[in-house]
């Protein structure tokens, strides 16, 4: 499969690790979606937050172009939307933790 950028395939290749990552699903009607997630730990490593303040363990933004070239995401991937999901990586209101 041809990437848009190596920024996005770098990206991509990092979900579920602490920072910053890309990941590509679809939404509730079936459409290409793509976002950015930050971490503040690893996944797995949720549980293992002892803490009583308040904090976001994980961010995620909806993106529409690609954050490091300009592509527009769903026009260039929109064969491979599917390959890209990934298990356990669920995006937007139905994402486990």
């Amino acid at each position: 499969m041809k990437w848009c950028c190596v920024g996005f395939k770098a990206k991509y290749d990092q979900a579920g690790e602490r920072g910053l990552a890309y990941l590509v699903g679809r939404d509730s009607m079936g459409y290409p979606e793509f976002q950015i997630q930050f971490r503040a730990v690893n996944k797995g490593d949720e549980s293992e937050i002892d803490s009583t303040t308040l904090a976001a363990i994980i961010i995620d933004f909806r993106i529409v172009y690609c954050p490091s070239c300009g592509v527009e995401l769903a026009s260039f991937y929109q064969e491979h939307v599917d390959e890209l999901t990934r298990d356990g990586f669920e995006l937007g209101l139905t994402k486990k933790f």
